[in-house]
């Protein structure tokens, strides 16, 4: 079973406990991987303060370029020259935001965010600490000094300046000064008026800005690199000297699984897999051919053709909640070439690491793979890697990196990923129209159809199904959008709830009829008893520790709970959507999970075995399908009411 996700500051904790460190040498201008004293200098490093993840990475030149547009036209050009003051390695963080955000590092101090205003389709800049604190020192444009006490919150009046020096561009933000030595940054919010964001004492000691080249950090880091790849080799082989199965490397393109691939062929596996979901950016296809070649594994190419374009309509778009094609292109087809090439009990070796997200961090670096290979282990040599040592030891051992790390693109997936960045779209769009013009054909179709305004597609809304995130909400709110409206139209209608019986009864629109039978049988595999079956409906029900749930499912298919509340109903919709609405051998998913071999699908539908199945329930968590019933919950939740006729 898989583990229940943290979240909050139970997430905060984990990353802290994760989170690689950073460090800088101020005498050579390079970052530092370990804390001990630079290899070229002797230098004592200092510590990068960056935001959790603390996932460091290069600004490349694009990136650069960008930054220091955005800092010229906030600031002028002034502050930028100051603050950016070299042409070297400068560092990004990824910090959370509704789109794309990173902290900027300049010189081992973060100075400030660039960050992507999706209304206006421009980057912007805001100063930090360290970027605030070098205006005050210097007195360049973009600050105050007040002669009232500052605090966070605390509105600043025209009057309580002493002296203010407007930025020489649009910033919103400037630095402020109190009369006690307390330093901080407040936004603009009218005519001479500010409020104070985060306040601090003020900086007495400011190091001189020194910036090396990235080849520069791999030659000071080359004895870190060695050692890191050394742990890493003497993992994978400790690993799979003790574990039986087939050894393959997971190949995707990207920085990480190039990197897996390398060390897992370097302890002697020959062989790895590349999952071409039909969505690969051309770049991708290029770096694997490259990588392949350079390394010299046998590579298993196993693809989905255009089964993404086939099911997107009934499936509609996928979600950051809503990833019905990770299951469906890519372990589905993994499921399926393993299969054709006859592999079982896989020793996989992958790119994945801890502060890529908190199912990853808890997963560890030894875990149990599931689907579609769940006899076997996944293995995680460069776990607690940072991306500026995957960077760094890519440029060190000359390994191909995928291009569109240096046009800005943070990490890398299928061209229209729901993770991705409006700038990284934009970038598609400019750069293969083709594709892009292909996946707004779809958009506008799924707009026109739940009669979605054009911001829906503007702002890419489609990559969330169930929440925006809450400054996202906040923005349209001030634009008279009103975030819930827009995520009931994104749904559709599948399911209609009718409160003027009791119980309330729940008709699933998307699913023209079930067998109550095949209801009752599929009931097994969440570990539910008929009560009783006929042609009409079927009811269903089981004890655990909360109390009794029991429902009722007849052929429309509508869904009756008696018992057991909002756990019943989503049990119940689980079973309608997995009977109604199976892709079957397109996916095959709840098969190749299944470790009893009790569930098969015949007919493009799920049969259970019920001697066989010992209801663990992983072919329900895995079922795309299911994550319609999702939907048609969530909506109701949403309404709660009785909300017309219609389909998604």
């Amino acid at each position: 079973m898989s583990k229940r996700r943290v979240r909050g500051l139970e997430a905060t904790k984990l990353f802290w406990q994760v989170a690689p460190t950073t460090y800088w040498c101020p005498r050579c201008g390079v970052p530092l991987l370990r804390g001990s004293r630079c290899p070229r200098c002797n230098a004592i490093p200092m510590k990068v303060y960056a935001t959790q993840p603390r996932d460091l990475r290069p600004a490349y030149e694009r990136d650069v370029a960008i930054i220091r547009e955005a800092l010229e036209r906030s600031y002028g050009a002034r502050v930028a020259r100051r603050l950016m003051p070299y042409d070297g390695l400068y560092l990004l963080n990824k910090i959370q935001y509704f789109d794309a955000a990173d902290e900027v590092i300049s010189g081992g101090y973060v100075i400030g965010v660039r960050y992507y205003d999706p209304f206006d389709g421009r980057w912007h800049f805001r100063i930090t600490r360290f970027g605030a604190s070098l205006i005050l020192l210097e007195n360049l444009p973009g600050y105050g000094r007040v002669r009232v006490r500052l605090r966070e919150g605390r509105v600043l009046e025209r009057g309580d300046f002493y002296e203010l020096v407007e930025p020489d561009g649009d910033a919103e933000w400037i630095a402020v000064e109190d009369f006690e030595g307390r330093q901080g940054i407040a936004k603009r919010i009218g005519e001479g008026r500010y409020r104070v964001g985060n306040v601090w004492w003020k900086l007495h000691i400011l190091e001189k800005i020194r910036g090396a080249s990235l080849h520069d950090a791999v030659v000071v880091n080359k004895q870190f690199l060695e050692e890191m790849e050394q742990e890493a080799l003497e993992f994978i082989k400790r690993e799979l000297s003790s574990r039986s199965g087939r050894p393959v490397a997971m190949f995707s393109g990207g920085k990480d699984s190039t990197i897996a691939v390398y060390l897992a062929a370097q302890a002697g596996v020959r062989e790895a897999v590349f999952v071409d979901t039909g969505l690969e950016h051309p770049e991708t296809i290029d770096t694997v051919e490259r990588v392949v070649e350079k390394i010299g594994v046998n590579l298993h190419r196993f693809e989905a053709g255009d089964l993404f374009w086939r099911l997107v309509e009934k499936m509609g778009p996928p979600g950051r909640d809503y990833r019905w094609c990770t299951r469906l292109l890519k372990l589905a087809v993994l499921s399926r070439g393993y299969r054709r090439l006859g592999y079982t009990r896989i020793i996989s070796i992958t790119g994945q690491r801890a502060v890529e997200s908190t199912s990853r961090a808890q997963a560890g670096r030894v875990a149990p793979t599931g689907p579609p290979n769940p006899e076997g282990v996944m293995l995680s040599p460069i776990y607690n890697w940072s991306s500026l040592a995957e960077h760094l030891y890519i440029a060190f051992r000359r390994l191909p990196l995928h291009p569109l790390y240096c046009e800005g693109f943070e990490r890398i997936g299928c061209y229209m990923c729901p993770i991705g960045r409006i700038p990284e779209y934009e970038y598609v769009k400019s750069r293969h129209p083709d594709l892009w013009q292909r996946w707004e054909r779809v958009l506008a179709r799924y707009a026109s159809t739940h009669r979605l305004p054009k911001i829906w597609i503007k702002l890419a809304l489609w990559r969330w199904r169930y929440r925006y995130p809450g400054d996202l909400e906040l923005q349209l709110a001030r634009r008279g959008y009103k975030a819930r409206e827009l995520l009931v139209k994104a749904l559709g209608m599948p399911v209609t709830l009718d409160t003027t019986v009791e119980p309330p009864e729940a008709l699933v629109l998307e699913v023209d009829s079930v067998d109550p039978e095949h209801i009752a049988g599929l009931g097994r595999t969440l570990g539910y008893n008929v009560e009783k079956v006929d042609g009409n409906s079927v009811v269903l029900w089981k004890e655990e520790e909360k109390g009794k749930l029991r429902f009722e499912v007849d052929r429309r298919p509508a869904v009756k709970v008696y018992e057991g509340g909002k756990p019943a109903l989503f049990d119940a919709l689980s079973l309608v959507y997995m009977a109604g609405r199976c892709l079957g051998e397109k996916c095959g998913l709840c098969e190749a999970i299944c470790g009893k071999n009790a569930i098969r699908v015949e007919n493009g539908r799920p049969r259970v075995d019920p001697g066989k199945c010992d209801s663990c329930k992983q072919c329900v968590m895995i079922c795309p399908a299911v994550m319609k019933a999702l939907s048609a919950l969530r909506l109701i939740e949403y309404v709660g009411q009785s909300i017309g006729e219609g389909s998604a």
